[in-house]
């Protein structure tokens, strides 16, 4: 019998077949080889998406499906519920908190007298310290005078107790209050001048707060028409003649409330109208009560170690108040810096 010839195409066809199930294999090897490499690949992705949600995530936000935007929807309207709720409960404390807090409204000046003797109960009522009121007629120097005997706080401190660069009229630690029998032979109030102090001082500037507008009494036409100081206490209301308006260096020892002598209460009085600008037609002795207003200065120079200083001294009481001649000094002792 003749034996059968195999076909040349089924060959091919079936080697063909081998060829491709041998390729197919080693696709689905290396598919599996390269696995672990994708992984990592994703886990980079989801990991720079994770730090873009950190610094925007309203993108974050954006990309969710409507479903979980629902959802998201609801749960951030209760959670918005409970903040709301929470904060406006924060929010009420904090208000009462602050409020509670917050330093008191200082109360107007109600008494436009020549002495503002009438403000000192209202002043004392946010700060206990309000010993006393200054007021100069015709300058914006009104204020209420403070003390405390242990220190000089309120060369800092507003009325309300708050650091403060312009800070108050404060009476020395050493002065006492009272009526006029009571109070301190020498009571000295200190207050700061920081934009009046050069050689030239102006004159009824309003900038010019606390003891600024002082030094208008270096020019004599001031000193002339302003011859009467007003400081009184809870106890008493007080006039004071001026008696002397001078530039001194700390060396000059003129603020003793109380002089350890009679020889060193009349060195004061005396060195004072020495050193005054002006002669002042008003006789002191040491039977009499003083009143020193002393402040900052430039006008010789740079140096911190210079005053200017206005004494008075304190009226009879019911006295008449006269015009009080009052003349150029051609040689008052200076300051020596």
């Amino acid at each position: 019998m003749a034996s059968k010839k195999k076909s040349p195409v089924s060959s091919l066809a079936i080697v063909g077949l081998a060829l491709l199930m041998f390729i197919a294999a080693v696709g689905i090897g290396v598919s599996m080889l390269k696995g672990p490499k994708d992984n990592d690949d994703i886990s980079e992705s989801e990991s720079e998406s994770e730090d873009l949600s950190v610094f925007a995530p309203s993108e974050s936000e954006d990309s969710s499906s409507s479903d979980e935007s629902g959802s998201s929807e609801s749960s951030s309207s209760e959670s918005s519920s409970s903040s709301s709720g929470s904060s406006s409960s924060e929010a009420s404390k904090s208000s009462s908190s602050s409020s509670s807090e917050s330093k008191p409204e200082e109360p107007k000046i109600v008494d436009s007298g020549d002495s503002g003797f009438g403000n000192i109960p209202n002043f004392k009522k946010i700060n206990s310290d309000v010993k006393g009121w200054i007021k100069i007629p015709g300058t914006n120097i009104n204020y209420p005078v403070l003390h405390r005997s242990q220190d000089h706080y309120y060369l800092n401190h507003d009325i309300n107790k708050q650091q403060s660069r312009d800070a108050v009229i404060y009476a020395d630690p050493a002065v006492t209050f009272g009526t006029r029998s009571q109070i301190a032979p020498n009571t000295v109030l200190y207050g700061h001048n920081w934009t009046n102090y050069s050689a030239n001082p102006a004159i009824g500037r309003t900038s010019d707060v606390m003891f600024g507008q002082l030094t208008g009494y270096h020019h004599l036409d001031f000193a002339k028409s302003h011859p009467y100081i007003y400081y009184s206490t809870e106890s008493e209301e007080m006039v004071w003649q001026v008696f002397a308006a001078f530039y001194t260096d700390i060396n000059f020892i003129y603020n003793y409330a109380y002089p350890p002598s009679t020889t060193e209460y009349q060195n004061i009085i005396n060195g004072a109208k020495a050193r005054s600008r002006h002669n002042f037609d008003v006789p002191v002795s040491t039977n009499d009560k003083i009143l020193t207003l002393s402040t900052c200065t430039r006008a010789y120079g740079k140096s911190d170690k210079q005053r200017f200083v206005v004494m008075a001294k304190l009226m009879p009481k019911g006295a008449a108040l006269n015009p009080v001649k009052v003349t150029s000094n051609p040689n008052p002792v200076l300051p020596k810096l």
